[in-house]
């Protein structure tokens, strides 16, 4: 099988008769070369803004910020900040932003830890009328 496919079968099925039954399907299908690491950009040092018009409903919000390897000995530090900043429903972001002040429809944060970077990362989805608001 080709790298990193992951094949997932339920029900009343054999391991030999599921392999029987995908073998035909792979054809030609090989594995290739994986990548042993990915490159990072650590040469932004100053902040950058995209912004994108569109006629729609909302508007989305995205920041993101540098954040730690999964090796990085603080990587649970960050994980801890975004699990009380943005993590969930009794989130802070959530809590002040979406039900007490009714400024997004959706707001909260994630964290990813890559092989050697990380970013963190907030969300929000506004009403266009009520951005400036809610990035204030």
């Amino acid at each position: 099988m080709p790298n990193n496919v992951v094949v997932s079968i339920a029900g009343d099925i054999g391991h030999e008769q599921a392999v029987a039954q995908i073998e035909p399907l792979r054809g030609k299908w090989s594995a290739g070369e994986l990548p042993t690491d990915y490159v990072t950009n650590d040469k932004q040092t100053e902040p950058r803004l995209r912004a994108e018009s569109r006629d729609i409903e909302q508007a989305h919000l995205c920041l993101a910020v540098h954040g730690f390897s999964r090796f990085h000995p603080q990587r649970f530090v960050l994980d801890l900040l975004n699990t009380v900043l943005g993590g969930g429903m009794s989130s802070r972001l959530f809590t002040e932003i979406r039900e007490h002040k009714g400024l997004a429809y959706d707001i909260h944060s994630y964290v990813e830890h890559f092989l050697n970077s990380g970013s963190f990362i907030t969300y929000a989805g506004v009403d266009p009328a009520k951005v400036e608001t809610a990035i204030a």
